[in-house]
């Protein structure tokens, strides 16, 4: 019994283990998200673009995010142990730049950022500069980010030179590069270049093209014709089209009646033109311009008949007076600077010779019947107009005259306030006569005011000067000589202030 009782027992208590057990439930280990990315270059990236991988080790299946511009990955998801191969593009820019990916598996992520160098930059402008015929010194302007050199092209070190300071030698970031072209005297375009290189190598050929010297040139520039008339040929080598223009008022007796081309040297054609004169009674002269079609090429053709007459024969030894003279037909040329007035130089009333840079009106005496003179903003410091009687108009400012000679000439009004001489774009550019002397017989009045610049005014030769008017100037240093016994200070207008000197001569 006892025995019995014994076993009961431990069956009891095998049972109550047993259900113990069977009620808890079961302990499942803790699972971590995780993920790491490893491989793929540490150090900057090089410029020039590249490629590499990386490896994905995640807890399980990953993603990425970032921007794909200039570095692209060939998956953006995958499971864990799964390469990712990126692309990187060339760096054409000045900068570093960076990116940034970021993988993610489960509630974790990692960040990977790439980088890479700046580019080396060696950036012009224009890649090709256009230089006038004339030549000149021009810059151009470079933006790099590494030191520079640079170098003209052998084919044309003759014509085109560096004239950089040397300062600014291999400077970084912003260059300008200075360069001197010589005036193109070839009648023909040309090219050259330049070759600037950035520390790294990368080199930038930029061309400089000067444009050709547009030419017309003829075999001679007056051409003779008998009275009785006849035909002559003009030999003209151009490098331009032009056209043959004849004035209207010679169109009536010179005619261009045909062009013929021929051989001509280098970059000039060679083109003969012909023109038809008709017979003369009187001498006369016909400015034929040959004009470029386009550009501002011109030569001239001066075609004369002279007729034995009484006309006056001139010397004009400025070229560029003698040149207006017989572009306006009222001259003919006869022996070198010597020229024979035409019936309308004989009988021209108003002339306008002004802007055209002429230093002498030497054979102005043989336009007797002008009555109207205009030769401003030209370089004249002396002038006899006593042979020109009927002269009473006239306008001469911004000449440097230090002499002028009127004679008997009825001018009533010289103005003198604009004696001077323009030399550059600054009002301070110009050079002045010292002394203003002029010589008259007219009862004149005379004009210096305030902005004159010449401080010497010497009326001593104008017995009959009726006033000169002085006022306003009040700068040390002017002085206005006068005749004793023949001027009173009567003669001198002041204004409210003036502080000329008078100075009597005897």
């Amino acid at each position: 019994m006892k025995r019995m009782m014994i076993a009961f027992a431990a069956a009891a208590m095998l049972l109550a283990g047993c259900s113990e057990e069977n009620t808890e439930a079961p302990v499942t280990p803790e699972v971590t998200d995780w993920i790491e990315v490893t491989g793929g270059e540490q150090e900057p990236l090089p410029a020039a673009g590249t490629e590499f991988a990386v490896t994905v080790k995640s807890s399980g299946d990953w993603r990425l995010a970032g921007r794909k511009e200039w570095c692209r990955p060939d998956v953006t998801e995958g499971a864990a142990g799964a390469e990712v191969h990126f692309t990187v593009d060339e760096n054409t820019g000045y900068e570093a730049r960076s990116v940034v990916y970021t993988f993610m598996s489960g509630g974790k992520s990692c960040k990977m950022t790439v980088s890479q160098e700046g580019g080396v930059v060696v950036e012009a402008d224009k890649d090709r500069y256009e230089v006038a015929s004339a030549g000149g010194e021009f810059r151009i302007r470079i933006d790099a980010n590494v030191a520079l050199t640079w170098e003209l092209d052998p084919s044309c070190s003759d014509w085109v030179s560096d004239t950089t300071p040397v300062s600014r030698a291999g400077m970084p970031e912003r260059s300008y590069i200075y360069l001197t072209v010589d005036e193109n005297t070839t009648y023909a375009a040309r090219e050259g270049l330049l070759r600037v290189t950035g520390e790294g190598g990368q080199t930038r050929e930029i061309t400089v093209a000067q444009l050709q010297n547009d030419a017309i040139l003829v075999d001679a520039d007056t051409y003779p014709v008998e009275p009785e008339g006849g035909v002559i040929t003009v030999q003209v080598d151009a490098n331009v089209d032009y056209t043959v223009e004849i004035p209207a008022e010679a169109a009536s007796w010179c005619r261009h009646t045909s062009s013929e081309e021929s051989a001509g040297e280098g970059p000039l054609r060679r083109t003969v033109e012909t023109f038809e004169v008709d017979e003369a009674s009187m001498t006369r002269n016909a400015v034929v311009v040959l004009r470029a079609v386009e550009g501002g090429a011109t030569a001239i053709v001066n075609i004369s008949q002279i007729v034995e007459s009484d006309a006056p024969i001139v010397d004009v030894p400025d070229e560029a007076f003698r040149n207006f003279l017989l572009q306006k037909g009222y001259v003919v040329a006869a022996d070198g600077t010597k020229c024979q007035l035409t019936d309308a130089g004989m009988e021209l009333q108003e002339m306008d010779c002004s802007g055209l840079k002429i230093e002498s009106l030497k054979g102005i005496e043989g336009f007797t019947e002008l009555v109207s003179l205009n030769f401003t903003n030209n370089m004249v410091k002396e002038v006899d107009l006593s042979a020109n009687t009927k002269l009473s108009d006239l306008k001469f400012e911004t000449n440097p005259v230090e002499l002028m000679n009127l004679g008997d000439a009825p001018v009533m009004l010289v103005d003198i306030s604009g004696t001077k001489l323009q030399v550059g774009e600054k009002w301070w550019e110009m050079v002045y006569p010292p002394k203003f002397t002029l010589i008259s017989s007219q009862p004149l009045e005379v004009k210096a005011g305030d902005n004159c610049v010449c401080t010497k005014f010497d009326m001593t030769q104008v017995p009959n000067l009726k006033r000169i008017d002085v006022s306003y100037i009040t700068y040390a240093g002017y002085i206005l000589y006068l005749k004793r016994g023949v001027h009173s200070e009567d003669v001198v207008y002041r204004g409210t202030t003036s502080s000329v000197e008078i100075v009597w001569v005897d």
